[in-house]
């Protein structure tokens, strides 16, 4: 070989190399574990965002409230021109620049025009008001409260969501890869099968089957692809902005172990509250609540009230105060009516429904355990089967070469191969969503 050859020869290795390497970055450049699926769309989910936004106007809400016990203070400052007899004539008070010629008819009933201007500063004390402020601000810390933990339930749904279809994303994937396999083998059997012609049943028959299985697998190869674009599709839609992308996932059972802190059965957790079931028993404190503040309607209101002013007229300038204590109360009003009991209906109607709804959740989560564990060991049974028909299956084509066996005998066998990868993948899809279901009904926060 010349130099020239055996340079061109290293420099097609290098390029081959390059390209490889590329190949294998790029690879590992859209391959995202579940974690930075979760942050980016925890990060650019408008869900999270407008519930963000609603807990912070809540709580400047409940601050307001609790502001209730300090004076209202005000400041009034007018300027006007009137004609008026009333108004002329006790400006003329207020300037305190009364004479005797203004107590003339002519006068006072036909002023002239007059510019008066009047600036007053006030300050008003509630000092009683039926605990109507108090019981307010505690409905609004009860309404800060609510917006809190609905924000939870709707971080600890989002991610049950997220997590159901990236967890279903790579089952399919894995199905996918098991499915090429067994796809492959196929191949190989009917590229080197010699038997296949109509002369020969048995052989006929086999070729026929092995063409049937090979349509069968791309049938299921069609239907997984449309099922990962569906799910792509939609965890790009809550905010996973990725498009040519797979998911880290080697095998179902060790990913979950991974988020055993999050999806683990443990009795607490059939006796904790959701934050669905939190979310009630708050509404039904706020009802509660609203019981105390209609009570309040009934009540009187006491206060003192103080104010300074200075009055500017054509005449003079002058200034007074007023201050006294002052007592408000509604003796009957219609629309008041009833109100209290129509109150205290509602808060029963409330504590029904959190009763109702909190022995649900604690039956679906007891239930939904002992299908979970069922399933679980299920699936570490096919696991088992799986390699135990791997096995089998690679000594039944040894057979199959040497003749032992015929091609119907091993397409039996390949038949019961997709059947238990089909298998697979229903029982691993229904664990997933039943231990997602669990955790959405669980009081974890995702990090």
């Amino acid at each position: 070989m010349s130099i020239y050859s055996f340079k061109n020869l290293k420099l097609k290795y290098l390029i081959t190399g390059l390209i490889l390497f590329l190949q294998i970055s790029t690879a590992k450049e859209n391959t995202f574990n579940f974690n930075e699926v979760w942050k980016k769309i925890f990060d650019n989910s408008s869900l999270i965002q407008a519930s963000s936004l609603e807990v912070e106007a809540s709580n400047l809400e409940k601050d307001r409230a609790s502001r209730h016990w300090l004076p209202k203070v005000y400041l009034d400052i007018k300027t006007y021109k009137t004609n008026d007899p009333g108004m002329s004539f006790f400006g003329l008070l207020e300037q305190k620049a009364l004479k005797n010629d203004d107590f003339n008819s002519q006068s006072i009933n036909n002023p002239s025009a007059s510019h008066f201007s009047r600036g007053s500063l006030g300050l008003d004390l509630a000092l009683y008001e039926g605990n109507f402020k108090t019981t307010y601000s505690s409905m609004m810390t009860l309404q800060s409260q609510l917006k809190q933990t609905e924000k939870k339930q709707k971080t600890i749904s989002l991610y049950s969501e997220v997590l159901k279809a990236y967890t279903q994303l790579g089952i399919f994937f894995l199905q996918d890869i098991k499915l090429a396999k067994l796809s492959k083998q196929i191949d190989t059997l009917l590229n080197s099968y010699q038997l296949g012609q109509k002369s020969n049943p048995i052989g006929y028959s086999g070729l026929l089957g092995l063409k049937s299985l090979s349509l069968k697998i791309k049938g299921l190869n069609v239907n997984n692809k449309t099922q990962i674009e569906a799910l792509k599709v939609s965890l790009y839609e809550i905010g996973f902005k990725e498009k040519n992308w797979k998911p880290n996932f080697d095998q179902l059972l060790p990913f979950l172990d991974k988020l055993d802190s999050l999806l683990i059965n443990n009795p607490q957790s059939e006796a904790s509250d959701s934050f669905t079931l939190q979310t009630m028993n708050i509404k039904k404190q706020m009802s509660e609540t609203q019981s105390s503040l209609e009570k309040s309607r009934f009540l009187p209101r006491v206060g003192i009230f103080a104010e300074t002013y200075t009055f500017l007229g054509d005449r003079d300038s002058a200034s007074g105060y007023n201050t006294g204590i002052y007592l408000q109360w509604n003796l009957f009003r219609p629309e008041d009516y009833g109100v209290v009991k129509e109150s205290r209906l509602k808060t029963l109607t409330a504590e029904k429904y959190y009763q109702t709804l909190k022995e649900q959740d604690q039956a679906e989560i007891k239930s939904k355990n002992l299908m979970i564990t069922s399933l679980k060991e299920n699936l570490e049974l096919l696991n088992q089967s799986e390699s135990l028909i791997e096995e089998q299956t690679r000594v039944s084509e040894n057979l199959f070469k040497n003749g032992s066996i015929n091609i119907l005998q091993l397409l039996e066998l390949l038949n019961r191969k997709i059947d238990l990868i089909t298998l697979q993948m229903e029982v691993s899809q229904k664990l997933v969503q039943l231990k997602t279901e669990n955790l959405a009904k669980s009081t974890t926060q995702p990090q």
